[in-house]
């Protein structure tokens, strides 16, 4: 999992990467490094992260526990977190919308944990009328980044975007005509050109800021797996390129 962060301005710009219990992080919201230390300190598996934009507002859920902060005194999004209170673990996926009162959320099925059902409120329009159109059929994971783009995964596998980045796009295209699933996809509420994206086959692609890749490396490289090996070979392959095209 690969969370962007922005703290203060847009320029600020941090990010926090967890594999089960390992988590590695620069540049969080202060109170969220808080609670994100508790989980590490029990020895929790970080399950779910999201980061608003400017820090204001984020969610955390671990395997035991969870936390959340927003910026709002009432509304739809602490409706929400109210009505989950005691149920914080049927949450799977929670992301911020760039109005800071939007949000889309996937939570279990109350009646069929085995389904999931997707809530959402004042989200980018071309969002609005997809999920309108396509959530019951069931979304795994959604993210929203810089001007109004996004990702949608569905339960089906079938991947909707907008808006992002054309090296994403190029990705995600050989992905589908390869029959590779899309695990995870995360976009930077502010900068555009900022994306991660895990595949099932533990394939990574990225456009980080070069001055990550250090931290990122030594994060697999401290945990190898067969995954972590081919973030490793992408991280060397990438880092001149990323740095010639001026993603600092």
């Amino acid at each position: 999992m690969f969370v962007f962060a922005t703290v203060n301005s847009r320029d600020h710009v941090g990010y926090c990467i967890a594999q089960k219990c390992r988590v590695k992080s620069n540049g969080l919201p202060k109170d969220l490094q808080a609670a994100l230390h508790d989980v590490i300190l029990r020895g929790d598996r970080v399950e779910a992260m999201s980061i608003g934009l400017y820090g204001y507002q984020w969610f955390l859920r671990s395997d035991t526990t969870h936390a959340y902060r927003t910026a709002q005194i009432e509304g739809s999004m602490n409706d929400f977190f109210a009505e989950y209170a005691n149920s914080m673990h049927e949450i799977r996926c929670f992301a911020f919308a760039p109005d800071p009162t939007g949000y889309v959320a996937v939570v279990c099925h109350r009646g069929d944990h085995s389904t999931t059902e997707c809530k959402w409120h004042n989200v980018p329009p071309a969002l609005d009328a997809l999920l309108m159109r396509e959530a019951h059929h069931g979304v795994r994971h959604v993210t929203m980044g810089n001007d109004d783009s996004y990702v949608v995964l569905m339960e089906s596998g079938t991947v909707w975007t907008s808006g992002i980045p054309d090296a994403l796009r190029r990705q995600l295209d050989d992905a589908a005509g390869k029959g590779r699933q899309v695990l995870t996809v995360s976009l930077s509420l502010a900068q555009p050109d900022r994306y991660f994206v895990e595949f099932g086959d533990g394939y990574v692609d990225f456009g980080l800021p070069a001055r990550w890749h250090r931290d990122i490396e030594e994060f697999v490289r401290d945990h190898p797996s067969e995954m972590n090996k081919k973030v490793m070979s992408l991280n060397r392959v990438l880092r001149g390129f990323i740095t010639a095209q001026g993603w600092i």
